[in-house]
């Protein structure tokens, strides 16, 4: 290995000692290009210093808006070197929701595409802080600039700024499902922490490849996702978007043997007419993250592929990853495992430790924790109560100390004075043979204050009844557990990486309520 000037200490500095060290290596698959450690890491100095003489550097706020491309990757990587903050906005956004956050993180220059520049138009004159639109495709619009032929000109050689461990490396806007958006403050040392854990749980080898299923390079998710392999010098297969055929594919073609992902990709594997005839025999383990994983689900997986699914929990405020269940040793289905390289606690409201088997708040210690939210100094207050992360996530630990997340804070329904957590019913839910998707969320009642409704989308072929429902429910669980209501749909609102969006369901039921 080549002697490097610096040591890893941030990311930018992550990727040169890989380039450094394995110039050759396929770093990137992406369509029909290869993309090696060397050219990653010179392609991120081009875009490094074109956004250096528009007077980006260190403390700097710089939005991406694209979707899965490799020019993001060049631009995300770019953004670390001259020590921005670099802000992914997801591409789901409206343009008051984008604006919001632009102006929130007061970003001085937005990067985005040709395909969701009309997000941009409407607001663009609102934009006070961002003085510059570079624009990744031809022909920009009138008040952008055409990214390409600056990177073209630009050198490939760059001279990073001193960059401290604790400087903030992106802020990750949270979805908002209890308000406005909130940017958590992540920084180097955050998600080195992070890449280190993620690389021992999964026994990461740099003889592996990783494949990342179309989950979206504005997530966290897929960030750290990219960020391990880099960490880990695997080459790491990117898709667009979620195909289960073309996933299975990729798989097959690039001997995949990691693959990260929700479980609606699991089960749209397995549900793909044609898997049987790929061999995925090289995968060797998926994590499973972001919502329950049936048992069903996992054991049909396992067995088709004869890879292991570990389950795990985490948030964007700690950088992804806070516990899983162990690739050696016990791994307990249900369960998201055990605390990695982190502190773990469950408290009652007065932040007391509640007995094992207890229900309370999950909070959390470590070199994982956010920095803070961005601008907000009294929600960073209220989440960082005595040194401990509060998650506002519901758990309880059994006797071997594996967490089982019961439900978000927010989630909860009080119903006659009973606390019910929704997903308790949707794992009973996801065990009946007609369902293929269930969410559970409360509605008011002028009884019980608030009632379990339930949301099904039922397997292709499949009849039910709203009755056969809460009775098999009611065979399972206490009967005030049990949703009182059953609605059937198509479909279920879910966010890009698959998580169903009950925000959604809960606004439709309070425009119902509101409606003369």
């Amino acid at each position: 290995m080549p002697h490097l000037q610096h040591a890893v200490t941030t990311l930018g500095t992550m990727l040169e000692h890989q380039a450094a060290s394995m110039p050759d290596k396929p770093a990137l698959y992406f369509r029909d290009e290869t993309v090696t450690f060397a050219e990653l890491n010179l392609r991120a100095n081009k875009y490094a210093n074109v956004f250096r003489s528009m007077g980006i550097g260190p403390g700097d706020r710089v939005c991406i808006f694209s979707p899965n491309r490799l020019e993001f990757l060049y631009a995300y990587y770019a953004l670390l070197k001259v020590g921005a903050m670099m802000i992914s906005l997801s591409v789901m956004l409206k343009a008051d929701e984008a604006e919001y956050i632009i102006a929130d993180a007061g970003a001085r220059m937005l990067v985005t595409t040709e395909y969701l520049y009309p997000v941009i138009e409407p607001i663009r004159d609102k934009l006070q802080t961002v003085e510059h639109i570079l624009y990744m495709d031809d022909d920009p619009p009138e008040g952008t600039t055409a990214l390409g032929p600056l990177v073209e000109k630009a050198s490939d050689k760059f001279s990073p700024p001193q960059i401290e461990p604790d400087a903030v490396a992106c802020i990750i806007y949270t979805s908002g499902t209890t308000g406005r958006p909130k940017g958590a403050m992540l920084t180097h040392a955050n998600f080195l922490h992070n890449l280190e854990s993620a690389k021992l749980l999964l026994k990461t080898t740099p003889d592996d490849v990783a494949l990342i299923p179309g989950l979206p390079l504005f997530h966290l998710l897929a960030q750290i996702c990219i960020l391990m392999a880099i960490y880990a010098g695997v080459p790491t297969v990117l898709m667009e978007f979620f195909m289960p055929q073309l996933v299975l594919e990729n798989i097959a073609k690039f001997k995949a043997n990691t693959f990260s992902g929700v479980p609606t990709m699991f089960a749209l594997l397995l549900n793909e007419p044609e898997v049987d005839n790929y061999d995925l025999t090289s995968l060797r383990i998926c994590f499973c993250s972001s919502a329950p994983l049936s048992l069903s689900l996992l054991k049909r997986f396992e067995g088709r592929t004869g890879a292991i699914i570990t389950e795990g929990y985490g948030l964007t405020e700690a950088t992804a990853l806070v516990t899983s269940n162990p690739v050696e040793g016990t791994r307990k289905p249900g369960s998201v495992g055990v605390p990695v390289r982190c502190e773990l606690r469950v408290v009652d409201e007065h932040d007391n430790d509640v007995p094992v088997g207890k229900v309370g708040e999950i909070v959390i210690r470590g070199k994982n924790v956010m920095k803070g939210y961005y601008n907000k100094h009294a929600e960073t207050a209220e989440a960082m109560r005595n040194g401990w992360l509060h998650t506002g996530d519901m758990g309880k630990f059994d006797s071997d100390g594996y967490l089982y997340v019961v439900d978000r804070k927010k989630d909860m329904i009080i119903t006659g004075g009973y606390n019910i957590y929704p997903a308790e019913i949707e794992n009973i839910l996801y065990k009946h043979d007609k369902v293929a998707m269930a969410t559970v969320i409360g509605i008011p009642d002028e009884i019980k204050g608030e009632i379990a409704k339930a949301y099904i989308v039922l397997k292709e072929g499949q009849n039910a009844t709203e009755r056969e429902i809460i009775d098999f429910c009611r065979d399972r669980i206490a009967k005030y557990k049990a949703p009182r209501a059953v609605e059937f749909r198509d479909t279920l609102p879910t966010t890009p990486t698959g998580k169903i969006l009950k925000r959604a369901l809960r606004e439709e039921v309070l425009k119902a309520e509101q409606m003369p």
